[in-house]
């Protein structure tokens, strides 16, 4: 998606998907939705949300989350 900047909505939603690449919506600056649910993710690196700064909306139901990501802060 690094050469999408102007996206604002992505959905991976039901995609089996079990691991997300650290650098995967890296300057996506405009992005307010992205919907991730019902894959098959365990672990959620925050990093991947770094760049996000227009970020509303995160969809993480139905997957296999091991620990909270409501901790999360931009600061």
């Amino acid at each position: 998606f690094q050469n999408k900047p102007k996206l604002n909505d992505i959905n991976l939603s039901s995609n089996k998907l079990n691991k997300l690449d650290e650098k995967l919506f890296e300057n996506l600056v405009e992005l307010e939705f992205l919907d991730l649910k019902f894959n098959q993710l365990n672990d959620f690196n925050q990093l991947i949300l770094k760049d996000l700064i227009s970020l509303f909306v995160l969809s993480l139901k139905g997957n296999k989350l091991t620990k909270s990501i409501l901790t999360y802060s931009k600061i």
